[in-house]
């Protein structure tokens, strides 16, 4: 009898432990907080597409190995209340995919010479949703890609 006290005993103080603990919390620091929610982005009718600009991107496999270089046009779609601020944020937004690009694999293919541009579009997405602000850039369009391309843009 004295085996099955001792645990009975551990597991009903442990408990009453715990929920002194939790009760003692909450009321010194209230309860969690209330996420909050997400400002909707605009639809597509509330966007305004802008014009297409070129993006080098060096084709990198998985080891590191720079395979090739590739050149993107790429096309933005943002709110139309942005629109006439976005375009003097294009340079910093190819800064930026640039600087994102050399640290992205890209390389598809059995060669390694084929890129990526589902991998490409979310690097782009990623770097532009902080520079724009949030819920601005409704959709990131990649419209050419051409392989192999050195000569200047």
């Amino acid at each position: 009898m004295k085996h099955i006290i001792i645990p009975v005993a551990s597991l009903i103080a442990g408990l009453a432990l715990g929920a002194g603990g939790m009760f003692f919390y909450e009321r010194q620091f209230g309860a969690a907080p209330v996420q909050a929610k997400a400002a909707p982005s605009p639809s597509r009718e509330d966007s305004e597409i802008l014009p297409a600009f070129k993006v080098r991107a060096p084709i990198v496999a998985g080891d590191g190995t720079l395979e090739t270089y590739v050149v993107f046009t790429v096309q933005l779609a943002v709110a139309k209340t942005a629109a006439e601020t976005a375009p003097e944020q294009l340079p910093v937004i190819l800064n930026e995919i640039n600087m994102r690009t050399y640290e992205a694999p890209l390389a598809q293919g059995p060669d390694g010479r084929m890129p990526s541009v589902k991998i490409f579009r979310d690097l782009v997405l990623a770097a532009a949703k902080p520079i724009l602000g949030q819920g601005v850039l409704t959709n990131v369009m990649v419209t050419d890609v051409v392989i192999g391309q050195t000569e200047p843009l």
